[in-house]
């Protein structure tokens, strides 16, 4: 398992932070979670720990431009890899907001790992429909409250099997006269989701990695409580599953650049709310399409980027690119749904120790939309 530092705590944040957008925000804000319980520490208890506070901005096509405000507190328990607790709110220039707070504990030798996130966030963008004038875009304005308990064991260094409990509350408000048949059973939902995710992780690092691999397949089952207009109306109860797979590859080259590649391949149930469904851009974070825009039953994708650093300074760059196809059903995936895009990024490296950057990158798609993003860490 790779070591990190406790700025591992940052990206608790941005998993927090997103994670109160909606019900997948993680995707749907071009941000994915890392995993802090690879972060270690050089001194153990939990009087050893340390406090930091950190500004995250972001850029998406989706949320706009923002700010993430994050503050944590990383420490590890004798013979476990690092623990911590974080809080964060999230601003951005499209008036969405929301706040977060969540922590992860590694115990028992490390073999234990459990962990609790809670959000509430009021998020505003537009969703691609058709309607019988046409394809239009619903302002949406969706309120959401997630709540996510994950238990994992770690049966080696690289395996891991974590089971997680998630409970969703949303409710979105349309600011439009017409309103599709099919999105009506999504206004309001009350959803419980188990999950189940198989991980094997034998990358030299999590921050910046530059040999090894990456696979995880992640498996959720959901039930749905809906209600419609404050809960005035109650909907038939619906049952939908989901499962996610992905699979990541890294190659160091000689002058010190890195080759990194990344297959990602979602399938879920008709029966899903269009939140937590597939698509090109919202599951697996491809630069180039919005999180909104591809939104399908199936979805499948791979990138491929090259990296490396100007010389011993903070700063590096990036090359990528992209294609991926979905549809509503298995055979019938297109990249009409999908398509391809390039793209280039800048890296501003926080710890030259530990390889923690910020990124802004620039992608094209085939449509000829340009889109920008700032984040942290890489993208995959």
């Amino acid at each position: 398992m790779s070591i990190f530092p406790k700025l591992a705590l940052i990206v608790l944040w941005i998993a927090v932070a997103t994670t109160t957008a909606i019900a997948q925000v993680s995707s749907v804000a071009g941000v994915e979670g890392k995993d802090i319980s690879a972060a270690v520490s050089t001194e153990s208890g939990v009087k050893a720990g340390s406090f930091i506070v950190a500004p995250i901005p972001f850029s998406n096509p989706v949320l706009e431009s923002g700010l993430t405000l994050g503050a944590g507190y990383l420490f590890t328990i004798p013979g476990s890899r690092p623990s911590g607790f974080g809080a964060a709110k999230m601003k951005s220039s499209n008036g969405s907001e929301g706040y977060g707070f969540g922590g992860v504990v590694n115990f028992a030798d490390g073999r234990w790992t459990l962990g609790l996130v809670y959000g509430d966030a009021r998020l505003n963008y537009d969703l691609p429909v058709t309607l019988p004038t046409g394809t239009s875009r619903l302002p949406l304005d969706q309120l959401a409250t997630v709540a996510n308990l994950e238990l994992g064991y770690n049966f080696s260094p690289a395996f891991s099997v974590t089971g997680s409990l998630s409970y969703l509350d949303s409710t979105i408000a349309i600011n439009s006269t017409t309103i599709p048949p099919n999105l009506l059973p999504d206004l309001g939902v009350e959803v419980g989701i188990l999950g189940l995710k198989f991980q094997w992780d034998t990358r030299d690092d999590t921050f910046y990695p530059t040999t090894g691999d990456l696979t995880k397949l992640s498996l959720f089952h959901a039930r749905d409580r809906g209600t419609l207009f404050d809960g005035n109306v109650t909907t038939p109860n619906r049952l939908y599953s989901k499962a996610i797979l992905s699979a990541a590859q890294y190659w160091s080259l000689k002058n010190d650049a890195v080759i990194a590649a990344r297959g990602v391949v979602c399938g879920a149930s008709a029966s899903a709310p269009f939140f937590d469904a597939c698509g090109v851009g919202m599951v697996d974070a491809m630069r180039g399409f919005p999180a909104t825009d591809n939104i399908r039953d199936y979805s499948a994708s791979i990138q491929a980027e090259y990296r490396d650093r100007f010389g011993q300074s903070r700063f590096g760059y990036v090359l990528f690119a992209g294609y991926g196809i979905g549809g509503d059903d298995l055979g019938k995936m297109s990249d009409a749904a999908g398509g391809a895009a390039i793209g280039a990024g800048l890296r501003f490296r926080l710890s030259k120790k530990f390889g923690l950057d910020y990124a802004l990158d620039f992608a094209v798609n085939d449509e000829g939309e340009d889109y920008l993003y700032i984040s942290l860490g890489q993208r995959f």
